[in-house]
């Protein structure tokens, strides 16, 4: 009975240690607090905005914009830009783009596996010398051998990037320029 008695005791000792050990809720940082949305007030009044009035439509465009009196002979310039098609000048463009990043990521996958291939060899020198000397030498030849790989590849790859450039804004410079030929014709 004894244990009884003890067990009965015990329980809400345990209880009240339980609830002791309850986490307390810790309060937000300030950075925390600004981040986190506030509640919406359920009695904060609603407001709308009032309409618009309604603007009438003028039938010239030249009239919708005071102050630009060379606007109208713009205007009249427009059927002057209808006869381009930059939608052709863009295909081209994108396909150069395209074939270009095309031989770029064959020659860059073409050097990494060569470059993979060379580590195993230098793997292989490296498992083949005998003192530590040897082995520093290996080491400062083959870190010696990659930043040469690394830095031809990077300069080939940039100069590559920057000839897929030209190319491919070629037939949009052609297209801007046309058009700056066009308009100034119909403005003269």
């Amino acid at each position: 009975m004894a244990a009884k008695a003890k067990r009965q005791t015990t329980a809400p000792k345990r209880k009240q240690a339980q609830a002791a050990k309850k986490p307390v809720a810790r309060k937000a940082s300030p950075r925390r607090a600004a981040a986190m949305p506030k509640p919406a007030q359920a009695n904060a009044p609603r407001t709308t905005r009032a309409p618009r009035p309604a603007q009438p439509q003028s039938q010239n465009a030249a009239e919708s914009i005071p102050g630009f009196p060379g606007f109208d002979a713009f205007t009249n310039m427009m059927p002057v830009m209808d006869n381009s098609d930059p939608g052709q000048a863009y295909a081209r463009c994108c396909n150069v783009i395209v074939s270009g990043m095309e031989d770029l990521i064959k020659y860059q996958s073409t050097f990494f596996q060569q470059f993979a291939e060379k580590q195993m060899k230098y793997i292989n020198d490296s498992l083949q010398v005998r003192t530590l000397n040897e082995w520093t030498e290996t080491q400062h030849e083959i870190a010696q051998e990659n930043l040469n790989d690394l830095m031809d590849m990077a300069t080939r790859s940039s100069e590559r990037c920057v000839k897929i450039a030209s190319e491919a804004f070629e037939p949009l410079n052609e297209e801007l320029n046309k058009f700056i030929r066009q308009t100034g014709q119909a403005a003269a």
